[in-house]
């Protein structure tokens, strides 16, 4: 997707639209870039706010440490993001200056330190592995790194590389200034936190894939929006309106950097098709399904613990912040900070069936919910939340020819990837912050890497 703002010819109330979000967006990237992840301001600034587009230079930066804000001024227009401890950063809408006094404790981590990755944190790249190419693997990992000389369009940013083969880290590099221990923003794989947080409900019996949502925006009698599901809107297929166009005035950044309530602003769209009739990208229904389950659980505080108790701490994810808007609700489309080994965790649940660490977190059937193409989606290239590659035979027909008929991903902006390849027994997790005419693509990078790895037995399914 393409972050565009801001025109030559813009009329006063226009310019001061731009103005607030291009404000927001830095005060927003900034402050949990600042307070989250632990970046001096310069770097943050240079590379991650400027580095999108033009129209995001020269703002203004202020800092108070004290208070845990972070205002940008452009023009005539500042925006300012709030940071709480283990909450991250909210970015206040114009005229609101605090929010409620919440923060969370850090958590216990319950990994041993002795042991190997996924279960602890030690990594033992240099242990022979029968059938692995490590000479290849490691050219194809450092050709992430490497820049390319054609121009700063063309520059992939990578920040950090996991290559996960059969439970077992094989490959791990960070660019200069991230670490194992930096948390990085996972845009758009957020939503497979909040699909796994949905699956867990709908496992307990406390949501309904089919039932009506119960949205009390959507109770009225005569509301067609009253029929849409939990399921539909998983899948992308409620027929709400949604423009996912990066430009002032539309839907998704008007969510995102303009309203204090994510969820309800996407519930109040109307509808464009009958539900579960057209698939169509929406982060809004991601942000709808999110303030589901706050709801179901009774609560902001209620929603973060359980998370953290039966999402994160049985999976040995100890460094994950879910940021949340000013309504309280955990923003479930883009705002899951988590270390690159945790992120590749999550890849690891999901690859071994829901299970990781001794522990079953998500049923099989969950697992297999998510992998399985939306009904509404005539390419087959998406699921619940997580991107496809079509299970299609025909390597020619696929969205990554050079990938296996049965991986599929969590993908955000800036080319965040985390793998998943079950016939391959492989997670691979890309991160960075790739900006320019040239997008970051799995195919390239990631074809040569699954094929440095070992061959499983059963590898030819997917094929």
């Amino acid at each position: 997707m393409l972050l565009c703002i801001g025109s030559a010819q813009a009329q006063p109330s226009q310019t001061q639209e731009v103005d607030s979000v291009a404000a927001g967006i830095g005060a927003k990237l900034a402050c949990s870039a600042h307070f989250v992840e632990g970046r001096a301001l310069a770097g943050i600034v240079r590379d991650d706010v400027e580095s999108l587009l033009p129209i995001l230079k020269g703002m203004q930066y202020r800092i108070n440490s004290k208070a845990g804000t972070l205002t940008v001024t452009r023009g005539r227009t500042s925006r300012t993001a709030l940071y709480r401890r283990g909450l991250g950063c909210t970015l206040l809408t114009p005229g609101t200056s605090q929010l409620a006094n919440r923060s969370l404790p850090a958590p216990a981590s319950n990994r041993d330190a002795h042991a190997l990755w996924p279960r602890g944190d030690r990594v033992a790249l240099a242990a022979p592995l029968p059938g692995l190419d490590r000479a290849a693997l490691d050219r194809a990992v450092a050709a992430m790194f490497a820049p390319s000389g054609k121009g700063d369009a063309d520059e992939s940013r990578t920040r950090a590389v996991i290559v996960v083969y059969d439970g077992r880290i094989v490959a791990e590099r960070y660019a200069p200034g991230f670490t194992r221990d930096t948390r990085q923003l996972g845009w758009s794989m957020s939503k497979a936190v909040t699909a796994s947080l949905a699956g867990l409900l709908v496992a307990d019996g406390r949501l309904s894939l089919d039932a009506p949502t119960g949205l009390p925006e959507w109770s009225g009698k005569d509301d067609p929006r009253r029929a849409i599901t939990l399921s539909q809107l998983l899948r992308m297929s409620s027929g709400l309106h949604f423009d996912e166009s990066y430009l002032p005035g539309k839907d998704a950044v008007t969510m995102l950097f303009e309203q204090p309530d994510m969820a309800r602003y996407t519930a109040s769209l109307p509808l464009d098709h009958p539900p579960g009739t057209v698939w169509s990208y929406s982060s809004g229904s991601s942000n709808v399904v999110s303030a589901i389950i706050k709801r179901t659980l009774g609560g902001s505080a209620a929603m973060q613990d359980f998370a953290r108790t039966r999402l994160f701490a049985p999976a040995g994810v100890n460094s994950v912040v879910f940021e949340e808007d000013q309504s309280g609700t955990p923003v479930g489309s883009s705002y899951v900070y988590a270390t690159p080994r945790d992120w590749a965790r999550l890849g690891q649940l999901y690859l071994d069936e829901g299970q990781i660490n001794g522990h079953h977190i998500l049923p099989e059937w969950w697992v297999d919910y998510v992998r399985k193409p939306a009904p509404a989606d005539p390419g087959a290239n998406y699921g619940a939340q997580v991107w496809l590659n079509g299970f299609k035979p025909d390597r020619s027909a696929r969205t990554f020819p050079d990938l296996p008929a049965d991986s599929y991903a969590p993908q955000g902006y800036n080319g965040q990837s985390l793998l998943i390849v079950p016939s391959r027994r492989a997670v691979i997790l890309r991160m960075g912050w790739t900006t320019g005419a040239v997008p970051f693509d799995m195919n390239p990078w990631f074809g040569p890497i699954l094929a440095a790895l070992p061959h499983s037995p059963t590898a030819g399914a997917g094929q």
